[in-house]
């Protein structure tokens, strides 16, 4: 907008007081704002025709950019299923495709699983959402959330890259098997002023800045053990007999090995006793102790 350019605005999940004061606070000018910003909330499941003529509309503005605001959202409005890919597939028809066809960049924003572990480089719902992606797909991975009079850090990496021009300019990921792009930075200035810049990826890790992620990250993988430790324990405490391994990996959402090790650390740690059932099979109850600890 600051260069002069029309940009539209289609939100299924906020609401237009919260997008345009976001805007204000990272800097942008009102009468910019005013004169080239275009913001529609639909209100009700729009038909083809309706979609035609407000596709039309934003054409003949002939924006640079384009933001769709909740694919989930929107999807559900529309009535089509998100864990069907050819739902997924017509919702690229109806809207997405047109869109683009108007010469601006469109971006969908889309919710990711919330489970770490199963969530790998897709939104949530089918994996057509990421199939069908003409471009680029980025993920937000959050490391350090962003609030008023803080410093807010989330990675920027890349889960698809379908003209294979964007991925030479980041860094692997380590262990993350997507690209590492960029770092989304916010750092709050209190109520009224937010600086927002985004950062080439470093490849070293001691600047306080990465060490802190790094320590945000061990912290939050040790939240995620102890919140299966938790899990299993209440799985066992509600059983009438003890538990197989097999069983608890059914039982207890996430990937089964780490269940599997989380178990063994409650075994070493004596809140869960293990002992031999039939064919060899190791049965799980919990120890005595926890038991009376808890009541």
């Amino acid at each position: 907008m600051s260069r002069g350019n029309h940009v539209a605005y289609l939100d299924f999940e906020d609401s237009e007081a919260g997008v345009v004061s976001r805007l204000l606070l990272i800097g942008a000018v009102p009468h910019q704002v005013s004169r080239l910003f275009h913001y529609v909330r639909p209100g009700s499941t729009p038909t083809q025709v309706q979609l035609n003529q407000f596709i039309d509309r934003i054409g003949d503005l002939g924006p640079s950019l384009i933001i769709v605001d909740g694919v989930t959202e929107a999807m559900v409005m529309m009535g089509l299923e998100l864990k069907e890919n050819t739902e997924i597939a017509k919702f690229g028809r109806m809207l997405l495709c047109p869109l683009a066809d108007t010469g601006a960049a469109v971006v969908p924003l889309d919710h990711v699983v919330k489970n770490n572990e199963s969530r790998g480089r897709y939104a949530l719902g089918g994996v057509h959402k990421l199939n069908a992606v003409d471009g680029v797909q980025y993920m937000l991975e959050a490391v350090r959330p962003f609030g008023i009079n803080t410093e807010g850090r989330s990675p920027l990496r890349i889960a698809k890259d379908r003209p294979a021009q964007i991925r030479r300019h980041a860094l692997p990921g380590g262990r993350n098997p997507m690209h590492w792009f960029a770092d989304l930075v916010i750092r709050s200035e209190g109520e009224e002023f937010a600086d927002a810049h985004l950062y080439p990826p470093i490849q070293h890790q001691d600047e306080p800045a990465e060490e802190a992620a790094a320590t945000d990250k061990a912290a939050q993988e040790e939240a995620d053990i102890k919140e299966r430790e938790a899990a299993i324990l209440a799985a066992l405490r509600e059983a009438t007999e003890p538990m197989s391994k097999k069983a608890l990996e059914e039982l207890i959402p996430g990937w089964a090995s780490v269940t599997r090790r989380v178990l063994t650390r409650l075994v070493h740690g004596g809140q869960v006793t293990a002992k031999n059932g039939p064919r060899g099979a190791a049965l799980q109850s919990r120890a005595p102790t926890s038991v009376a600890s808890a009541t």
